[in-house]
């Protein structure tokens, strides 16, 4: 017999952060009905049903919005969960407001599902309360996802029920995964937000160290989070500055031979599964849940330090059978699971809670 439940109450409240990734498992949903409660400054191609709501639009609004909006908000979805009958509240990226709903649905009686990106904020990323409001969300929960190991094993929610779930592989409109040369000297891109964990600094120097004529370029592109980074000067360094829509984020893979992550530490990266959905061979840094999320032989792997960066750029650029060989390989990567596979993981994960609050 088929189980039932009732309607899951899915929140996706942040202005841009990981909004991709929660859509993404959202729509995948095959066995739960489900309802979604998105913020009105949330952007992406949102279901046609979703609701908005009010929230707050940056720090100085927070505390405001807080008193006055969100006990009407809680109110509201109060009123909506009964009516509903709702089954579980599903938070699948952080917000600061998660565990006041957290704190709704114990007083609902259902269990709160929340999936936690990062045990603790990176260096250079703006930290303010965040981490507080996570693990109260953590420890309020009933349930925790996480898409790594390795941030399962530094967040370790004590007596929790958990379940590791991997990123699915991001894709963009116009991103073609088309023959690329690899013929030096080699286009080098990094993408994505700019902060200091994502060892920039590194790259700066281990260009340094490149003969001339293995690299024409390296674009650095995304959103500078860290208030104390300075973009770096050299003439064939670009840097594009700034949130960057799908569509030139596509661009510039499109464009580029090599895609370099250079992080000092990760907990796992979206940007990754781009650089896998564009078929790019990637250098990356052996650090955090990085490994989990591709096959050993789908990219370069190098240590974080400016000589491991060089050598391994390097090696792509001497050696156009490693090039092409990681361009084969990444067609057949099978450490990342679709989409379809993480929303079935999570349904059995959710459904599991339902069982122990007898909601099934």
């Amino acid at each position: 017999m088929k189980e039932q439940a009732g309607t899951i109450f899915v929140f996706i409240l942040p202005k841009r952060g990981c909004v991709d990734y929660a859509l993404e498992m959202t729509r995948h949903l095959t066995r739960l009905r489900y309802e979604v409660y998105a913020s009105k400054q949330s952007e992406g191609a949102f279901p046609d049903h979703t609701i908005r709501v009010k929230t707050f639009r940056n720090g100085p609004d927070f505390v405001f919005s807080s008193l006055f909006i969100l006990p009407r908000l809680l109110l509201r979805i109060a009123r909506q969960a009964r009516r509903n009958q709702c089954s579980a509240f599903y938070f699948p990226t952080f917000h600061h407001w998660a565990p006041f709903f957290l704190l709704l649905a114990k007083r609902l009686g259902i269990p709160g599902i929340v999936t936690v990106h990062d045990a603790h904020s990176h260096p250079g990323e703006p930290a303010l309360l965040q981490d507080l409001f996570q693990r109260w969300s953590v420890r309020l929960a009933a349930g925790v996802v996480f898409l790594s190991e390795y941030v399962a094993g530094q967040s370790n929610p004590a007596g929790k029920p958990i379940k590791v779930i991997p990123h699915g592989i991001l894709s963009l409109p116009g991103l073609i995964p088309g023959e690329r040369q690899g013929q030096k000297p080699l286009r080098l891109l990094v993408i994505g937000r700019i902060a200091r964990y994502k060892g920039i600094d590194l790259l700066e120097q281990a260009i340094e160290l490149l003969e001339d004529d293995l690299w024409s370029s390296l674009t650095i592109a995304g959103a500078v989070v860290d208030p104390d980074f300075h973009p770096f000067v050299h003439p064939k360094v670009h840097w594009e500055t700034g949130w960057l829509p799908p569509e030139r984020m596509a661009d510039l893979l499109n464009r580029a031979d090599v895609l370099v992550l250079p992080y000092r530490e990760a907990s796992q990266s979206g940007v990754l599964t781009l650089g896998i959905a564009a078929r790019i061979p990637m250098v990356v840094t052996n650090v955090g849940g990085l490994r989990e999320q591709l096959d050993e032989q789908c990219a370069l792997w190098v240590e974080p330090n400016p000589e491991s960066l060089a050598e391994g750029i390097g090696n792509l650029a001497k050696n156009p059978d490693i090039y092409h060989r990681i361009r084969q390989n990444l067609g057949e990567n099978h450490a990342t699971a679709t989409w379809s596979q993480c929303a079935e993981m999570l349904e059995e994960f959710i459904f599991d809670q339902l069982r122990q609050n007898n909601h099934v």
